[in-house]
């Protein structure tokens, strides 16, 4: 029986395991390594990638360790399930016997031959089967392109015939009396990480393939005929639309034919009326076995020597790339034919191995009466393939994501030409994909020109839209919706639309049964019936079909206040967009305590990203390396802290894309930003979490910069902060929170797919800029807010300030009572900013007081405040909740406590004003739309306690950064010796206690445990797993390819030549220099590695932790300064090393990795400081070089010894106890 998940896990570790080892044979072999440099070039050449040689060659190792995997699992089901006589690989029982036995006779056989041979003989042998000779095609296969080594492919077999030590019997049994294969579908899904990324791999669940198929291939059927219709589902993964569309053929054809045989039905239908392509080799593997065992069980074949040829017409290649696209003909009219050549642009002629281009050429060449599927919806990270793909469709603009020239392939490959008369015919399109280009940018050219039907090369008319983002689709994080369709003109008005109401109240245990889908299914065909999760209605086909493409039933308040407004926000603005954008953050980004690490001092400035901007208040994020003069101008001095920061990513850099070119074409130093808005950077300004789940709007009053996550808008230089402020209570109000929700993209996580995140949008300047604005906007509120949200945030910002004998307890128990305070005062003040704003859109009566911030406010005590959980929508809910009318979480995820009564506590006034808002709501159907939770400010914000630990970790650490902790020679410090830095502050030494818990803790243990979560080995080989040094050394490549360019500007600026002379040498000498691979957290041995140095490995750590550096009794760890330079730090390591060696007759062992560090700063330090320093007689490079010598001949060690060190494999298993 197959355990499909302990299945997918066990071989998720087979396939790592498997990738090492075939990379390191196509290494090892020149022949191999040279056909994988060619292929990648002539890949780079037309267009199909970007990637530098070892990012595509991974991609082909795991092609190839994913090949070996899925083969061995597809013979192993044939042998469980009898489906061939004689097992090859193994079995269940005596069969597995027979395997072994039959693996003694070839090794009899064949003495010189390995475990790589015998599997590879069994694939011979299944493939010798007529109906599975497609299954390890020689041609294409990725199992024959790259191959384990002897021990791998022991390995591979040894996984399948590992016993359960229990039973003894094999751990994975591939028995299955259905021959059911789906669980196939979860390898494909989940087998390679890299992979599942790279092709966004996603299973179509069974009721949604179903559901598509209903709508598109039945009618398909009942108008061109059961034995005509033709399917094609172009991104086929693992099968499940064709095999759904083999059954549903093979049942009708049997029922009309009940002569014909079935294995002739059979092979009919795959022979002549199911189609796939999919760009991932293994993924059309999947496919083809699927399909094979579908085939046999529809037929009635229980063995495959009994089982006729199956040719089926699945190829591996690109959908959108390979194959013509047709058009329209001379006379407007759909093209009679695909192949005449004035029509149509023809496919791309390159041709990866595993890519059948003759099978491409003839499956993407024709039409379909029925064209189906789930398509990628992620952005391409591959600019090659980015702008291959925006060269061919027309659709494809801005920041595109690939729902946009999917769409249109759909479309095109759904056009039927009659052979007889020539003419064309609509077939009928269904899928499922992203929401994002309803109201994204990229997304209005592809709604307005061509699914509205305006059109002319490709017609499209949508005639159903189904808002599936609040159903619980397994495995789709991302809001979807579901179209169908005709290539063709519209031949209607009007469309049917099914609006989301609500999502799912809970994760529902089947998902097909869920509330959400239920309705769906349900209401599909009743026009003008609706439930509390869903509405199906026909409206007018250009009222949706027009950007912004808004589904919900939100569509008419929406206009109402748009009708209402005085003015919208860009009537006011001078300026709205972001200041920076960088496009390579991690390379510019450091923390604030990296800055005075790096002395970048004036070189950097405090970033704002959308992330902090919430509640009213900027918070504390990072700086921003600054490379801009007094005059805003792009300057950055050779040699400077921000230079060197930046240079380690300036290939990276160089090639940023922005306006269709780099850096370089757009004439741009490299170290700039990709794009500045010097006029928004300085002055006041509003700004706004770009991406959040509310609408958080935060004046600031200058000094920052602002990445394009936090857009600004600048009002005129006139503008007063009362102006600012009176703008901003609008903008913070709940009513624009419903409107932006209208027309703004959500981005994920929606309460179907999670119980504890909230919903995200993508506010982007375009629609902020045309959010409405009532006539009267009153500072009054949101002045006091602001107020409020600045005090709230410094309760723990100037720790430091504090006087040494201050009673650390006391003080941080005062500020967090009056942080409760100060959050209760301003959730009352937002209730009533929330209603002045509906009162100024003329939602609710004149007569409707405020209980602030207008002439009419009730007398309450100043410092009046509320909880969480007492506003008045939260008693509403509240009360649904208690009457059984509706579930949910939000108290659960906000932490409060619902309330039915209003608390006695209140004022009698404002007791009497909630409920009379309250009674509106109930009667209102506007209002209580905006009210809504999903509109209200959450007040989400880290607990207290563990914002005071971080508070108090930064006072610590700020401390021992200081540069008189480590003296004017550089040298390592143990934790124990830090640590007595902090018992000499008694300020420091109540920080760690109250860190502790107890007064008594031990200092050592807190001071050691915050240091070593502050930094990094000083080694790559400490810091990276082994796919990460891979990585390191193509980056190490470049950084001295780098070094090469340099030295030619040195050169010929020494010489008084021109630079288009050191550009010509350096074509000649240095050549390209590919864009280094990024690293991911799988690359780094530690997780705090990773989220200390990112994914351009940049520094950002405060110290270096130095392991095998401690000395005699003192067995603490010991540390470096991270703001020494690389010079520095070899002095450091140097003298540690002749400490060890004079005063515990260190050995080579021991010595190895700390030699290494030095050899590794070496190049750094050739680079930084190449200039004769009298204190090292010398350059101090050369000093270095010597050095590293002396002691290396002295240990008899050599430099390939020092770069091939690691450290040993951690052990697993419980720790011992002591």
């Amino acid at each position: 029986m197959i355990d499909a998940r302990t299945l997918t896990a066990d071989l998720k570790r087979l396939v790592t395991e498997l990738e090492d080892d075939i990379r390191h044979q196509a290494g090892e072999d020149p022949e191999t390594d040279e056909r994988l440099h060619e292929e990648h070039e002539a890949a780079r050449a037309a267009d199909r990638t970007a990637a530098s040689f070892e990012e595509w060659r991974d991609g082909e190792v795991t092609q190839a360790a994913v090949g070996w995997v899925l083969s061995t699992v597809f013979v192993r089901f044939l042998e469980d399930n009898h489906l061939i006589d004689d097992p090859l690989v193994g079995g269940i029982g005596d069969r597995l016997a027979a395997a072994k036995g039959r693996r003694d006779v070839y090794f009899d056989q064949h003495p010189s031959h390995s475990d790589r041979d015998h599997l590879q003989w069994c694939f011979h042998q299944v493939a010798a089967f007529p109906a599975a000779a497609a299954l390890f095609d020689e041609s294409h296969a990725a199992v024959w392109r790259l191959s384990p080594s002897a021990d791998g492919a022991k390995a591979v077999r040894e996984f399948f015939l590992r016993p359960d030590p229990q039973t003894g019997e094999l751990v994975h049994d591939f028995t299955d009396h259905t021959h059911d294969t789906r669980f196939l579908g979860d390898l494909y899904q989940d087998l390679s990480d890299a992979a599942k990324k790279r092709y966004a791999l996603l299973q179509t669940p069974g009721f949604v393939e179903e559901f598509i198929l209903d709508r598109t291939l039945t009618p398909a059927i009942a108008e061109f005929g059961l034995t005509t219709v033709r399917l094609i589902d172009p991104t086929c993964g693992s099968g499940h639309f064709l095999i759904g569309a083999l059954r549903r053929m093979f049942v009708a054809r049997q029922d009309r034919e009940p002569g014909t045989r079935p294995e002739q039905l059979v092979r009919t239908i795959l022979e002549q009326q199911v189609f796939g392509v999919d760009l991932n080799p293994y993924a059309t593997a999947v496919a083809r076995f699927r399909l094979v065992i579908e085939a046999l069980g529809l037929a009635g074949v229980g063995r495959l020597a009994d089982a006729p040829p199956i040719a089926l017409n699945l190829a591996t290649g690109d959908s959108l790339l390979h194959g013509p696209v047709s058009a329209v003909g001379r006379d407007g009219n759909l093209a009679g034919q695909l192949f005449e050549a004035d029509v149509y642009r023809l496919g791309i002629e390159h041709a990866y191995a595993t890519e059948d281009a003759a099978a491409l050429g003839r499956i993407l060449g024709q039409g379909y009466h029925a064209v189906v599927g789930n398509p990628p919806y992620i952005a391409v990270q591959d600019e090659k393939l980015r702008d291959a793909y925006r060269a061919r469709y027309r659709f494809c603009r801005g920041q595109y994501v690939l729902t946009v020239p999917f769409m249109e392939r759909f479309f095109e490959l759904a056009r039927i030409v009659d052979e007889e008369t020539g003419r064309a015919s609509a077939g009928f399109v269904g899928k499922i994909t992203g929401n994002n280009f309803m109201k994204r940018e990229f997304g209005k050219p592809l709604v307005e020109e061509f699914l509205s039907g305006r059109d002319k090369q490709t017609p499209a008319e949508i005639n159903a839209v189904i808002d599936a983002s609040g159903a619980f689709i397994p495995g789709h994080g991302t809001p979807t919706v579901i179209l169908f369709g005709r290539t063709r003109r519209p031949t209607s008005p009007t469309l049917r639309v099914l609006d989301g109401v609500r999502g799912e109240p809970s994760q529902p245990t089947e998902p097909a049964r869920g509330e959400v889908w239920s309705s769906i299914v349900d209401l599909v065909d009743k026009p003008g019936v609706g439930n509390q999760f869903v509405r199906a209605s026909d409206i007018e086909r250009l009222s949706l079909l027009s950007h912004l493409m808004m589904l919900g039933i939100g569509r008419g308040l929406k206009n109402r206040l748009g009708e209402f407004s005085e003015s919208t926000v860009k009537d006011h603005a001078t300026e709205l967009g972001f200041t920076a954008a960088t496009r390579l953050d991690p390379a510019f980004f450091v923390a604030p305590h990296t800055s005075r690490t790096l002395g970048l001092n004036s070189g950097a400035l405090p970033a704002v990203e959308g992330d902090i901007v919430r509640d009213w208040l900027v918070s504390v994020g990072d700086d921003l390396a600054f490379p801009y003069n007094d005059e805003l101008e792009p300057a950055c001095e050779r040699g400077s802290p921000v230079w060197r920061l930046l240079w380690r990513n300036r290939q990276a850099l160089r090639m940023r894309l922005d306006f269709g070119g780099t850096m370089d074409d757009r004439g741009m130093p490299w170290f700039a930003y990709s794009r500045f808005v010097k006029h928004r950077h300085g002055t006041p300004s509003i700004t706004w979490g770009e991406v959040a789940a509310h609408n958080h709007f935060v004046l600031d009053r200058g000094g920052k910069v602002f990445n394009r996550t936090a857009p600004v808008i600048k009002l005129p230089e006139s503008a007063s902060e009362s102006e600012h402020l009176a703008l901003l209570g609008v903008l913070n109000s709940s009513v624009v929170a419903f409107w932006l929700k209208q027309v703004c993209q959500p981005k994920g996580a929606h309460l179907a797919q999670s119980r504890t995140r909230e919903e995200r949008y993508a506010f982007n300047g375009s629609n902020v800029a045309d959010v409405p604005l009532p006539a009267h906007r009153s500072p009054v509120i949101s002045a006091e807010l602001d107020r409020l949200a600045r005090e709230r945030h410094a309760l723990l910002e100037d720790l430091a300030a504090l006087p040494s004998n201050a009673v650390l307890v006391d003080e941080l128990a005062g500020r967090q009572a009056r942080e409760t305070a100060l959050t209760a005062r301003m959730i009352f003040l937002q209730e009533e900013l929330d209603w002045q704003v509906l009162r100024a859109f003329g939602l609710v009566p004149d007569d409707l007081p405020l209980a602030f911030g207008d002439d009419r406010s009730l007398d309450l005590p100043a410092p009046f405040g509320i909880a969480l959980g007492h506003r008045s929508f939260e008693v509403v809910l509240a009360r649904q909740v208690q009457a059984g009318e509706t579930q949910t979480t939000w108290f659960e995820r906000h932490s409060s406590t619902p309330v039915v009564e209003l608390p006695a506590t209140w004022p009698d006034p404002y007791r009497d004003l909630v409920a009379r808002r309250i009674t509106l709501m109930n009667n209102d159907p506007d209002v209580a739309m905006i009210e809504a939770p999903e509109h209200k400010r959450r007040w989400s914000r880290e607990a207290w306690d563990k914002r005071e630990r971080r508070a108090l970790e930064s006072l610590i650490l700020d401390r021992l950064e200081d540069p008189s902790v480590w003296g004017d020679v550089p040298r390592l410090r143990a934790a124990t010796e830090l640590t007595d830095v902090v018992r000499a502050d008694e300020l420091l030494a109540q920080a760690v206690a109250r860190i502790a818990g107890r007064p008594d803790a031990d200092r050592g243990a807190v001071v050691a445990e915050l240091l070593v979560d502050s930094s990094v080995p000083f080694l790559a080989a400490l810091r990276l797993k082994d796919p990460g040094l891979r990585k390191h050394a193509v980056w190490e490549r470049v950084w001295e390819k780098q070094r090469y360019e340099d030295r030619i500007d040195v050169e010929v600026a020494a010489a008084g030549l021109s630079p288009d002379e050191a550009e010509r040498r350096k074509a000649i000498e240095v050549g390209r220099i590919d864009v280094p691979p990024k690293y991911g957290i799988g690359d780094f041995r530690h997780p705090r590695f990773w989220s200390q140095r990112g994914k351009l490995d940049v520094p950002k750590e405060r110290f270096l932790h130095v392991p095998g550096a401690e000395r005699g009794a003192d067995t603490s760890p010991v540390f470096g300064w991270a703001g020494w330079n690389e010079r520095d730090r070899a002095v450091a390591l140097a003298g540690r090393i002749y400490e060890l060696r004079e005063q515990e007759a260190a050995d080579a062992e021991r010595l190895t990795p700390l030699l290494a560090g030095i050899d590794e700063l070496l190049p750094w330090i050739a680079q930084w400081f190449p200039d004769d320093d009298p204190d090292y007689g010398g350059s101090p490079a050369d000093y270095f070089e010597g050095w590293l010598d002396q002691q290396l001949a002295e240990l008899g060690l050599t430099r390939a010894e020092l770069r091939g060190w690691r450290p040993a494999a951690a052990t697993r298993g419980r720790r011992a106890s002591t």
